[in-house]
């Protein structure tokens, strides 16, 4: 339980200090940010921003020329039910290195201090630690943004998912996998104040 606490805690601080949250821990898109719709329709494209050198609109066409590609089974538990597949498409890590992710080279491991939040066309969110989608730092599951899935042997669209969807075979559960990419977001968390 007291591990718990600490946990909300070291949370609640981090949001409440980050940039892109208000004082009340709500989500605002900071300045200079684009902005969009929680339509929940169909995506066809999505923006990826925040600290990054070349800020970029993807669409399918881009994602499939991104090498190499990347199969990976998926399987999860959703309510009472399970859900598996096998997705194609790239690593989140290969895909924003296509953009550069800005460093501080003055400040310690300013890389593992990045966090990436991939939100859908409904505004449906997850959050990644850039250490969790590092190839050198995390396991052989990595977080990949799927185009393609394979069905009955044969390579399909994700259907209502859109253009691009987010899978994560190391989640034991769903909340994770964003559907109907619209925007991602590479945001730093502040030094702390000495």
């Amino acid at each position: 339980m007291h591990y718990r606490v600490i946990r909300l805690v070291v949370l609640f601080a981090l949001l409440t200090s980050c940039p892109a949250f208000a004082q009340d821990g709500s989500y605002r898109i900071p300045p200079g940010e684009p902005t969009f719709t929680c339509n929940g329709g169909m995506s066809t494209s999505f923006d990826v921003t925040g600290d990054v050198i070349h800020p970029q609109t993807f669409c399918l066409k881009d994602l499939r020329a991104i090498a190499p590609s990347t199969t990976v089974q998926d399987y999860f538990v959703a309510g009472t039910s399970t859900s598996r597949g096998e997705f194609s498409g790239v690593l989140l890590w290969n895909l924003l290195n296509q953009v550069g992710v800005q460093v501080d080279p003055t400040i310690k491991n300013d890389l593992d201090r990045k966090y990436i939040v991939v939100t859908g066309t409904d505004c449906y969110q997850g959050v990644f630690s850039m250490g969790e989608i590092d190839p050198t730092l995390s396991g052989s599951d990595q977080v990949t943004v799927a185009y393609a899935q394979w069905v009955d042997g044969q390579l399909t669209g994700l259907g209502t998912d859109g253009f691009a969807r987010i899978i994560i075979p190391a989640d034991k559960k769903g909340a994770r996998r964003v559907s109907n990419i619209a925007h991602i977001q590479v945001i730093s968390v502040p030094p702390p104040t000495p």
